[in-house]
């Protein structure tokens, strides 16, 4: 099963949360746990700073120096948590909105509330304008 399961560290109260990966993303966890030095009950031990730093340093290799709107948004540096956002509007996009996949996208990404999962679904001008116009098209 391409599923990860996982717990949040400062949270023992919560349940174990099972995480859907694609096959690629799987292998590598397995490799990276069958080949890291030390055993430790933490995947990945590092610090949020840490993550915040990995995913900046990689969007910068890449050129992507500012995300999102300023308008929307004041985080501006790339974050571990624009990939949340960026799921969450990538399966809009895919599933056209459809409340069922709203519901497993909540799942997902572990919200208690759909509101909080429609919280960080953000469009485009453009986006937003192409769905207005697509409205009033009239359908043959």
């Amino acid at each position: 099963e391409n599923a990860l399961i996982i717990r949040h560290a400062k949270r023992k109260d919560n349940p174990p949360r099972r995480i859907d990966v694609d096959p690629d993303t799987l292998a590598m966890v397995r490799e990276y746990l069958e080949k890291r030095p030390e055993r430790s009950e933490f995947v990945i031990p590092i610090t949020r700073q840490m993550a915040y730093l990995v995913v900046r340093q990689a969007a910068e290799r890449v050129g992507i120096t500012e995300v999102g709107d300023p308008l929307v948004s004041q985080r501006r540096h790339p974050h571990p948590h624009h990939l949340r956002h960026s799921l969450a509007v990538h399966s809009v996009r895919v599933t056209k909105g459809n409340y069922a996949d709203l519901i497993r996208l909540q799942s997902q990404l572990g919200h208690a509330s759909i509101a909080t999962t429609a919280g960080y679904i953000q469009f485009s001008d453009e986006e937003q304008r192409k769905w207005y116009d697509d409205l009033w098209k009239e359908k043959k």
